[in-house]
């Protein structure tokens, strides 16, 4: 089974990215109104979730929730990165992988 760093963008629409532990992307998506379970059972289904990481600091309740129920580590930046800083990055990873990124929730 991989072993999975998943990065999570809750909101209205929640943004979830899974790449493998080399950086890979195993899955990169948005939903309205994912609820924890449906979260848990996709992310479960592509492999092990090791890290569960948000980013801003503190994590929001459910990548808490979430790294409770999969008994994952929490990552949350020391520094927040810049709007500006944390598209570019996002957008420079997404051509070097071919993932196409749909909105500002799959980029965060």
């Amino acid at each position: 089974m991989k072993r999975l760093i998943v990065g999570i963008d809750p909101g209205v629409a929640c943004g979830v990215a899974a790449l493998t532990l080399d950086g890979v992307p195993v899955f990169v998506g948005s939903q309205r109104g994912w609820i924890l379970s449906s979260l848990l059972k996709m992310l479960t289904s592509l492999g092990e979730p090791i890290v569960i990481s948000s980013d801003v600091s503190p994590a929001p309740e459910l990548v808490g929730k979430i790294s409770k129920n999969l008994n994952a580590t929490i990552f949350t930046p020391l520094i927040p990165l810049g709007t500006v800083e944390k598209q570019q990055l996002a957008r420079n990873y997404a051509e070097s992988y071919e993932v196409k990124l749909r909105n500002t929730h799959e980029v965060d």
